[in-house]
């Protein structure tokens, strides 16, 4: 809570609802709402299975699109850092690793930049 310390919100699919929980909140939101939203400077999409950029090429719902497209309409301002696993692109776009990362670009530009569902 330091006027000088900024955060790093590392969301893990799924993950932060579960951390927010397991310490006393009863989601997310509240969680990042008692950091502080202003605080919050970057937000690290972290991509290490299957299962999260699958909902993304499958176009489903997934915990980060909430929390982006919440970002959004809350008027953040910072930035985004997606961590990937590059393995995990090769066999999910066949080989083509540069159109996994377009694709994992146009949802977060779609949800935290226009607003729009990508589900």
């Amino acid at each position: 809570r330091h006027k000088d310390h900024n955060i790093v919100v590392d969301c893990r699919d799924d993950q932060s609802l579960r951390w927010a929980k397991k310490y006393g909140f009863n989601d997310w939101q509240k969680f990042w709402k008692w950091i502080g939203l202003r605080k919050i400077k970057c937000i690290q999409l972290t991509f290490i299975g299957m299962n999260g950029l699958k909902k993304i090429i499958n176009h489903k719902y997934s915990l980060v699109e909430e929390q982006l497209l919440w970002l959004y309409k809350e008027k953040w301002k910072g930035s985004v850092t997606i961590e990937v696993n590059p393995i995990i692109l090769l066999i999910l776009y066949k080989g083509n690793i540069k159109k996994g990362l377009k694709e994992i670009c146009s949802f977060v530009k779609q949800a935290l930049l226009e607003g729009k569902k990508w589900s």
